[in-house]
This record gives structure tokens, sequence and C-alpha cells, in this order.
């Protein structure tokens, strides 16, 4: 649920990000967003660049690496935009610029797997305070029961390590050999439920197989500028400790190990005090639920429960 709220906050920062200025025509200011990234890609960045110039040029030069490295849904080397609208024999350092309507064109081919990339890097972040151990589980076992996914393992598989890649400094290369092997010990440790489809095994043949690992390298060392914008310039820390509001009930504690959150509410309880921060609520029953601490219960009167404590506190003002 977090993650489809996520979608309808990234759509905007996107459309803001590409936006027109009031009063200026959207094509013709098109062309000038174009003359002014293929000046920067040719000739290295303009003293009056703006923030919201790099923003987008980082999302342009993503789409150039696109065909050559690939992206979540295409291999590397797929061609794109064939239909007689061609490309540019200038390669800038290994760097393909494309012509003005190519570059559209990629942009909106590839602003679904933007934007999914950075909804995965901001949950993370928001609603799961950058913990993998709880994260990377619950995101499989939620997808256990989506056909879709074991179709398509490669592209969630790559959505995942770069989530996970958020948490890593260093090389592009360290960080993904990082995230893959957190991946696997995540999934190992704590397989996705079995379901109808069998996701976990699926998994697991394909972290174990180092040939299929290694093609997933090129289109993450792409997307990994993207990953880096939304965790470093889109991440606001506000946001953060907005959603996880002072609550009376919450304990969070900073150890060696790394950090311990817990709600003081155990299964099925009850509080004079009203839940300030349901975030943190729900994200200590996912802890307890990856940690198996969890009650044994009937999971209709627990629905109802968590519901009832949600819907607890003040309304109005307040």
């Amino acid at each position: 649920m977090s993650h489809e709220l996520l979608h309808g906050h990234v759509r905007n920062v996107l459309s803001q990000v590409f936006a027109s200025p009031q009063g200026k025509n959207s094509i013709e200011y098109g062309k000038e967003m174009y003359a002014r990234f293929a000046d920067a890609m040719t000739n290295g960045p303009q003293k009056d660049m703006t923030t919201l110039e790099s923003i987008r040029f980082l999302l342009l030069s993503y789409c150039c690496l696109v065909p050559r490295l690939g992206s979540l849904t295409s291999p590397p080397g797929e061609p794109f935009m064939s239909k007689g609208k061609g490309t540019t024999d200038e390669v800038i350092g290994g760097f393909q610029l494309y012509p003005e309507v190519t570059l559209w064109g990629l942009l909106e081919h590839q602003y679904r797997n933007i934007s999914e990339i950075i909804v995965h890097v901001l949950d993370l972040h928001y609603f799961y305070r950058s913990r993998l151990e709880i994260y990377l589980p619950f995101i499989w076992h939620s997808w256990a029961a989506v056909p879709v996914v074991v179709r398509d393992l490669r592209q969630y598989l790559l959505r995942s390590l770069l989530a996970a890649a958020s948490i890593e400094r260093g090389g592009s290369y360290q960080r993904f050999r990082n995230a893959v092997a957190a991946l696997r010990h995540y999934i190992s440790t704590s397989p996705p439920a079995p379901a109808h489809y069998s996701l976990a095994q699926g998994i697991l043949v394909y972290l174990n197989d180092e040939s299929l690992i290694e093609e997933l390298y090129l289109p993450f060392t792409a997307a990994l500028r993207v990953t880096d914008l939304a965790r470093y310039v889109f991440f606001s820390a506000r946001i953060r400790s907005a959603l996880f509001a002072a609550d009376e009930l919450l304990e969070i504690r900073q150890n060696d190990d790394g950090e311990h959150l817990r709600y003081a509410l155990e299964e099925l309880e009850f509080h004079d005090l009203y839940i300030a921060s349901p975030t943190a609520f729900l994200l200590d029953r996912l802890q307890r639920l990856m940690e198996q601490k969890q009650e044994d219960g009937d999971s209709d009167r627990r629905t109802a429960w968590l519901l009832l404590a949600l819907a607890s506190g003040p309304r109005g003002d307040k």
C-alpha cells in the first residue's frame, strides 16, 4: 500500500521536474531543454546550471544509457525507436547522445521504470526506515501470489537490488555485489510463504546462477544514478520524521548492530493512548511477523484489531 501511495507522490515530483515555466510554450521549452542537455553532455556542465537542470540531465542521461545497457524491462542492446527516428553517430566517452525526438521518445518509454526505481527507494527509506531485513522479505512475500512476478523475475530482482544499493556506498560493482548478497541472505532466511507459484525456489535458482546475476549488472549500473537521485535528492528527512511522529508508545534505539524499533502494543491489546504514528505501529507488526514472534490467532480477529487500533485517536484539528 505504501508503494502505491508513493507512486502519486513521485508522479507529482517528476511532472514538476519536466514542467514548462508558466506562460512558456512547451514545445519551444523542450527544444531549449534539449539544447542545454546536449551542450552539457558535449562540453561539460555550465556554471549557470541550476539544480533543477542537473536533475533533468541526470534522468535524460539515464535514458541515453538504456539502449546499450538495458533497463528494468529491457535487456542490453534491445532496439529502441527504430521507426524512422534514427540515432546519431556522436558518442562521447561511451555515452550516446541521441537526437531530440529520439531522446523524448526514450524518456516516455522509460518513464515507468524511472518511477518504479524512485518509488522503491523512497518506500524503503520512508516507511521501512531503511531496514532491508524487513523490506526485502516483505516485498517478496507480497509478490508471492502475483503471477506476473514469476514470469518476470529479472525485473523484480533488479528493483530489489537497486533499492538495496541505496544503502550502500562505494563503486557500482561493489554496490551490486553487496546488494546481491543482501537479497540472497534475506530471501534464504525468510523466504516467501508457499503459494500457488514456486516464487522462492525461482528466486534462489536465479540468485545462485552467477551467469544470470552478472547479466543484471549493466542495467543495474545504468539505473544506479536514478537510485542515488531518489536517495540523496528526492528523499526528505522531514517527511520521514512526520511519518514516525512523536508517539508515547514508540521506542527507537540505536545500537552497534543497527536500529531497533519497538511499538509497545501487544497482539490484540488496546491502550488509553492513541496511535500517533500509524506507520511505526504497522512497521512494528511487520517486524514481529518477519521475526515470527507474533502470537497465533484468528486472522479476521487480528485484522479487526489492527483497523480499530489505527482508527483510535483524536479527530478534527488535532
